[in-house]
């Protein structure tokens, strides 16, 4: 299992984006995927911080990142949202 929070769950998306295509990518039943506040992840809440609030393609300045384009992976990926996180939850 591979864990990523908040914007270490960034990390874990462009982990699976390229598994997604890579001919050398474990089994999926060999692992999977956790992340906790993706501010770039969609869930049935919604849509991260940053992905609310940025298109596909466009650039988050402070941290010089481009939103990429959602990937479906082939793991099984638990989303874990609505714990307060002042980049990917912030409160209503």
């Amino acid at each position: 299992m591979v864990l990523g929070l908040s914007e270490g769950a960034m990390v874990v998306n462009a982990v699976q984006a390229r598994l997604a295509t890579a001919p050398t990518a474990p089994p999926a039943d060999q692992l999977s995927f956790a992340v906790y506040g993706d501010p770039i992840g969609q869930h049935a809440f919604g849509d991260g911080f940053l992905r609310q609030n940025f298109p596909v393609g466009g650039v988050v300045p402070s941290l010089d990142f481009r939103i990429p384009a959602p990937v479906e992976s082939q793991y099984d990926t638990y989303s874990f949202v609505s714990a307060y996180d002042s980049i990917a939850d912030w409160p209503d």
